[in-house]
């Protein structure tokens, strides 16, 4: 999907990773937070590498999906605690950082802290908390408290320069005879929100791909 916005967003975090700072994101589902972050390991695919695994799941499935983009196969044989050890003792072959990105961090159990204390324990991984916007206050201390040095960044809704940008985009890759009024109003009436702004297209899409059989 094309990204539009989020110049001081992405400035923010940039840094904060640069100054060895972990990240975490804040806002609400479907405000675009990883999809930021998609972005911000796109600019720096030379620098960093982005590894993305769900924090909702236990345990057991975040260690073997990190380490199976880490490695490049699966691990099977070991069991959680050792499947969090192996991930914290990863280091890269050419020295370059690695950022873990957590996504979907919601409840955090006790098991869940053990496991991020774990994975902290890393000298070689850096970190992006994406929280989910019901996570309590406590949770987020706590968070940050593990992920120590941490930069906190809260995601808005999309400025309508930014809304603008993106529809007058789309309706040029889709033929749409949007004139520039209609877009201008329909990025109003979206108030910026991605993830509705997402779905406008797609339904736009499947129409065209409809009258175009």
């Amino acid at each position: 999907m094309f990204f539009v916005g989020r110049h001081h967003e992405i400035t923010r975090i940039e840094a904060a990773l640069a100054a060895h700072r972990n990240v975490v994101l804040r806002g609400k589902f479907g405000i675009g937070r990883t999809a930021l972050l998609r972005e911000v390991a796109s600019r720096n695919a030379d620098r960093w590498a982005f590894v993305f695994t769900d924090f909702s799941a236990n345990g057991t499935v975040v260690c073997k999906s990190v380490l199976k983009q880490l490695l490049g196969h699966s691990v099977n044989d070991l069991n959680a605690r050792q499947l969090a050890r192996a991930v914290a003792a990863y280091k890269p072959r050419r020295g370059r950082k690695t950022i873990l990105v957590l996504d979907d961090v919601a409840k955090l159990t006790r098991p869940k802290l053990d496991l991020l204390r774990r994975l902290r324990a890393s000298p070689h991984l850096q970190f992006a908390a994406v929280a989910e916007r019901f996570v309590s206050e406590d949770d987020v201390m706590h968070i940050r408290v593990v992920l120590d040095p941490a930069t906190v960044v809260a995601l808005d809704y999309l400025d309508d320069q930014s809304s603008v940008e993106f529809f007058s985009y789309h309706a040029r890759r889709l033929g749409l005879a949007w004139a520039e009024t209609d877009i201008e109003m329909l990025a109003r009436a979206m108030h910026g929100y991605p993830l509705e702004m997402a779905q406008l297209i797609s339904r736009e899409q499947r129409k065209v791909s409809k009258g175009s059989r």
